[in-house]
C-alpha cells in the first residue's frame, strides 16, 4: 500500500495512514507492503509485534549535518532491516536539479520546523506530567531540567 493519506495535512495522512496499517495488521492478519514517507508512523508502530519495518538500503558519501547539498546517496535497491535512518528528501531535491542555495533555505526551513515540533512534544510531556498525582515536585524540576536546559 502507497500514498495513503495524499493530499491531506501531514496529520492527517499520518492518522489515516497509522488507523489503516493497524487495522490491515491485526485484523486482517495480512501480509502486506506498506510503504510511507511518514517518519512518525513508523515510530508509533514500533512495539506492534505484527508490523517489522525495513527500507530500501543506500549508501550515503559525504554525509553532513550542516549541508545537505554535499551529500550523495546511492540507492542498492535491496529491502534491509529497520526504519530508514532518515529522509533523503534534499538530496531528491538536489537530484532533480534544484539550486543549492534553494535546498539550503529548504533545510534551514526544516530545521526550524523540527525545532517547533519538539518543543510542542516536550511541552505535552510536560503537561502530562504534572497531571500525575504521582510525580512528585522534585520529579517535575528534574524534567524541566533535562528537557529544556540540556538542550
Amino acid at each position: 500500500m502507497d500514498e495513503l493519506g495524499r493530499g491531506t495535512s501531514t496529520y492527517d495522512g499520518t492518522a489515516v495512514a497509522y488507523a489503516v496499517l493497524l487495522d490491515v495488521a491485526t485484523r486482517l492478519n495480512c501480509r502486506t507492503f506498506f510503504s510511507t514517507h511518514y517518519h512518525t508512523l513508523c515510530k508509533a508502530v514500533e512495539n506492534v509485534t505484527s508490523i517489522k519495518a525495513a527500507h530500501m538500503a543506500c549508501i550515503v558519501e559525504n554525509e553532513s549535518a550542516e549541508d545537505p547539498t554535499m551529500e550523495n546517496v546511492t540507492f542498492l535497491y535491496t529491502l534491509a532491516d529497520g526504519m530508514c535512518p532518515k529522509s533523503y528528501g534534499f538530496f531528491a531535491a538536489k537530484i532533480s536539479g534544484l539550486k543549492a542555495e534553494v535546498i539550503r533555505a529548504a533545510f534551514i526551513a526544516s530545521r526550524h520546523l523540527d525545532e517547533r515540533k519538539t518543543r510542542k512534544e516536550r511541552m505535552a510531556e510536560l503537561r502530562k506530567l504534572a497531571l500525575n498525582k504521582e510525580c512528585s515536585t522534585a520529579q517535575l524540576r528534574e524534567t524541566i531540567n533535562s528537557m529544556f536546559i540540556s538542550s
